[in-house]
């Protein structure tokens, strides 16, 4: 598994957790995590999800019993390289269930996107410009759009490399911290 000092200053594989009232947002080792290939449970660190017992909802309103391991078609983004066919619909694993509000990662990695040349903090990084801005255009209709809460992101830093990642953030999708993978 890379080190989280090199997922933050080298490049970050989008296979984004995107906060919406289906709160969705992500980064690549957790894709790892859930897509183990010699099991169908993932544990680490105290982080599981069955994904052999999934189930798919392909819109919102069926989803609001969503249980961590399900899937849940919402968006749609080019993934085939394949222009000509048009953008792939987006799959999401559910992480977590609040209320409704739905944590997710995608079932697939979107996109290979650097996290910022110059810095590591998130508020600064080319990775969450991107996210909020051309990746949300992109992927989201406006009705899609409309069912996206915009989320408060903490950015606690990094423990384990003492590392600051800035003010707290109000982001449509961001990236698990240190804290949220590993806890």
């Amino acid at each position: 598994m890379k080190s989280i000092k090199d997922f933050v200053i080298k490049f970050a594989s989008v296979s984004m957790l995107v906060a919406m009232s289906v709160n969705i947002s992500g980064c690549d080792y957790i894709k790892e995590l859930i897509n183990k290939d010699s099991a169908d449970t993932s544990e680490e660190k105290g982080f599981s999800i069955d994904i052999a017992q999934s189930r798919t909802f392909n819109s919102l309103s069926s989803a609001a019993d969503a249980k961590p391991g399900d899937i849940l078609v919402f968006g749609s983004y080019e993934q085939d390289n394949d222009l000509s066919n048009g953008n792939e619909d987006i799959e999401w694993i559910v992480l977590d269930n609040t209320d409704g509000m739905l944590l997710v990662v995608s079932k697939d990695i979107l996109n290979y996107m650097r996290y910022s040349e110059e810095t590591t903090i998130w508020e600064y990084s080319e990775l969450r410009t991107w996210l909020n801005g051309e990746f949300y255009d992109i992927a989201f209709s406006d009705d899609e759009k409309d069912s996206i809460v915009l989320t408060v992101v903490d950015n606690p830093g990094n423990p384990y490399f003492g590392s600051s990642a800035g003010n707290g953030t109000s982001d449509n999708v961001f990236c698990l911290s240190y804290n949220e993978v590993y806890t």
